[in-house]
């Protein structure tokens, strides 16, 4: 077993020191109300006469919870110590991948011509898309009329929540801006130092149509376009680069 914080450096020794004097001390304050208490009693009168007048002893119970609030007290202070079992490794795949998805809160998302939702079916193709590439970094930009974006990060996952906890009726402004949703990726790429030497790809789910012109049309990033569509009654899901 090994403690999340370092003991041995002046800090830990200094809260090592003043968890263990706090647990004495309450003991300690403990013991000594009960020693007062019971002289009090002999103060006040002859304990045998006094003891048939008592109708409850709560000697007992005082006791327990003494020992109860000291066994706490004890718990805490291991608890804040953050005591650690077991250890291993885990090797993340670096790669030099960014990806930026782009993601249609519009409410004709809500559509239900694809099980469940348009919204729902995005969202989990989105989270099998990020589990699908370990150790590339993820952006998103959730967009309607206006867009919200989040900054590129290795965490995956807290993409993955970014999306799931959004929906179309979360948006301030309804619409399918899809123009200026791809300038706030292009912004998500720009604002990352690291990111002009990696591969970058921004990946549009959408069911709109109208791109509103081409702003990355000077910019090196591949732009792949996820749209649900109808053809002949049928789902159709087709994907364009």
């Amino acid at each position: 077993m090994r403690w999340g914080h370092d003991f041995g450096s002046l800090a830990g020794i200094l809260v090592a020191a003043f968890c263990a004097l706090a647990f004495l001390g309450y003991a300690a304050a403990i013991a000594w109300a009960s020693v007062r208490q019971a002289r009090a009693a002999r103060t006040f009168g002859d304990p045998s006469v006094m003891a048939p007048l008592v109708t409850y002893d709560a000697k007992a119970r005082r006791a327990v919870k003494a020992v109860l609030v000291v066994l706490a007290m004890l718990l805490a202070f291991v608890a804040l110590a953050r005591p650690q079992f077991g250890n291993g490794t885990r090797l993340v795949p670096a790669t030099n991948l960014d990806v930026v998805v782009v993601l249609d809160y519009s409410k004709s998302m809500y559509a239900r011509d694809i099980a469940p939702s348009r919204i729902a079916r995005a969202k989990a193709e989105v989270a099998r898309l990020i589990q699908d590439l370990p150790g590339a970094r993820f952006g998103a930009v959730a967009f309607a009329g206006e867009p919200m974006s989040f900054p590129l990060t290795s965490d995956g996952p807290a993409i993955a929540q970014f999306f799931r906890q959004l929906d179309p009726n979360d948006m301030p402004v309804g619409g399918t801006a899809t123009a200026r949703a791809l300038e706030a990726a292009r912004e998500v790429f720009a604002r990352d130092p690291k990111s002009k030497d990696h591969v970058r790809v921004i990946v549009l789910v959408t069911d709109g149509e109208d791109l509103e012109g081409d702003p990355v049309a000077d910019v090196n990033v591949t732009i792949s376009n996820v749209r649900w569509v109808m053809k002949g009654g049928a789902v159709v899901v087709d994907k364009t680069k």
